[in-house]
């Protein structure tokens, strides 16, 4: 079997997934191989290890790449929410107790004796 053919259950040559990620069984069995001294397969130096990493990171990337439009979105949400806020504020400030309170308090900033 060559390294890129998959067997009849999906594993690949080095005993991985089809699809490049191991169970945690498959890596501690790797990992513990690997510390032992000795190679587990091909895929277990460390070219092919930074190979598999840059397969997954790539793989990983264009999933979630594919945001576009998001940022436009997320301004407009963010702009109705503080527009909201400045509304809620406003309502909160001209109410007439809160009038009486911030009179009060500029009345005796202004009048108090130094």
């Amino acid at each position: 079997m060559t390294r890129n053919e998959t067997a009849r259950n999906g594993t690949t040559r080095n005993g991985m997934r089809g699809n490049g990620m191991a169970t945690a069984g498959e890596t501690s069995v790797a990992m513990s191989s690997a510390s032992s001294g000795g190679t587990a397969d091909a895929g277990m130096t460390s070219t092919g290890m930074r190979a598999r990493f840059r397969r997954w990171w790539t793989r990983l990337r264009r999933a979630t790449a594919d945001d576009r439009g998001m940022a436009t979105a997320e301004y407009a949400m963010v702009t109705l929410a503080a527009c909201a806020l400045a509304v809620v504020l406003y309502k909160l400030v001209t109410s007439p107790a809160v009038k009486a309170m911030l009179q009060s308090l500029l009345e005796r900033a202004l009048h108090a004796q130094v």
